[in-house]
């Protein structure tokens, strides 16, 4: 549309491309063009920066429609000239092809950037990888990376985390249920062994049930003592559920998605039957850090690994991921400096669960692409590209 004022305003929009989602402005105050907006400024071919953008389109609206004389016309044949339909087709065609030429050297840069991250990623090059996002950033190539406000730790209760989404709170420290299914699909297979082994010959009829009897006893004093040893083993049986694929995509996608926005980064995730996890630069560094980490760290870290519980909490009644994560916070914890009293440690948990759960629900588009690209076996810098643009559902 344009705007006939003191200076005359003419804004279009094109969101064909994924990196001009934004306005671009052009304003004409005449004799002169210039053009200012939002967009990214990446060094196209043609034209090739703003002096010759607005060079060109003044040669262009002079061969079109403009005269030398008309730069000292009356400001009322301006503004019946400016709205002449064949001016607004001269200014449309012009910026169109900015757009595009824009458009395409960002598009070919954004690849070249996040096949780097792969590459970086792979060679375990830390710094390199963060000061790629950076400059991405920087650039206008990405836009959530390390997007997330300054968080800082408040009490919260569990009324606020029913609140926020969470369907049982109560339950986000575990799954007692799938314990127990499988410690009795444990116990049926163990008695189903032992009858069977009675008919093997000679002493191996007596020894074979025996020894699978006391399985079932050293299974019970682990849960009793160390029940966080017997989650792996608990996680693979769950695994036989078609279902459960889909708890695990989104638990490890809240993780991923949360480091992102907060600005940690991902190195690599698994998703093999014996190893589902997301992996941190440097996470397990944070645990022998020296000097111990500060609060403020801690609350970063904090939301990044209860982001897996928080996103299993918003869809199901039960987190099942979550004795792991609540190990490694504990652990956390006790490596920050100063330390946390009992009261503290159990409020910073509620916090960091609540704050996960309010950045997944506010990036819910970003959150479901990331898992459903996640579950194709996409590589990380695809997985960035589903965050930064998250195909419609």
């Amino acid at each position: 549309q344009l705007k006939v004022t003191r200076r005359w305003q003419w804004m279009m929009c094109d969101t064909r491309s994924p990196k001009m989602l934004e306005c671009v402005t052009v304003y004409v105050s005449l004799p002169s063009v210039a053009i200012s907006g939002a967009a990214p400024t990446p060094s196209w071919s043609s034209p090739r920066n703003l002096a010759d953008f607005r060079t060109e389109t003044k040669t262009r609206l002079q061969r079109r429609t403009f005269t030398s004389g008309l730069f000292t016309a009356t400001n009322d044949f301006r503004s019946r000239f400016l709205n002449r339909p064949s001016t607004k087709r001269a200014f449309s065609r012009t910026v169109s092809q900015f757009i595009f030429a824009s458009a395409t050297t960002s598009s070919n840069e954004l690849d070249q950037s996040l096949k780097r991250l792969d590459l970086l990623a792979a060679s375990d090059k830390y710094e390199e990888f963060v000061e790629t996002l950076n400059v991405m950033k920087e650039k206008g190539l990405i836009s959530r990376w390390s997007s997330y406000p300054a968080i800082s730790s408040r009490p919260v209760s569990l009324r606020e985390l029913s609140n926020v989404g969470i369907i049982k709170p109560e339950k986000l420290a575990g799954s007692v249920t799938e314990q127990r299914d499988a410690f009795f699909a444990y116990m049926i297979a163990v008695s189903a062994l032992s009858v069977l082994a009675t008919y093997l010959p000679g002493q191996w009829g007596y020894f074979v049930p025996y020894l699978a009897g006391g399985t079932v006893l050293v299974a019970v004093g682990v849960g009793s003592t160390n029940p966080g040893l017997l989650q792996k083993p608990v996680s693979m049986f769950s695994r036989l559920n078609p279902k459960y694929k889909e708890r695990l995509l989104k638990h490890e996608a809240g993780h991923f998605l949360a480091g992102y926005m907060l600005g940690i980064p991902v190195q690599a995730y698994s998703l093999k039957p014996d190893d589902v996890a997301v992996q941190f630069w440097q996470q397990d560094d944070l645990l022998r850090a020296t000097p111990p980490i500060t609060r403020t760290q801690l609350d970063r870290h904090a939301v990044v690994a209860l982001a897996g519980i928080a996103a299993e909490g918003l869809q199901f009644d039960e987190a099942r991921g979550g004795v792991a994560d609540l190990t490694y916070h504990r652990q956390l914890v006790l490596n920050t400096s100063p330390r946390l009293s009992v009261d503290e440690q159990s409020n910073q948990t509620r916090w960091a669960v609540r704050t996960a759960a309010e950045l997944i629900k506010r990036n819910v588009s970003e959150f479901n692409a990331l898992w459903k690209t996640m579950s194709e076996g996409a590589t990380i810098a695809e997985c960035i590209r589903a965050i930064e643009f998250p195909r419609p559902s």
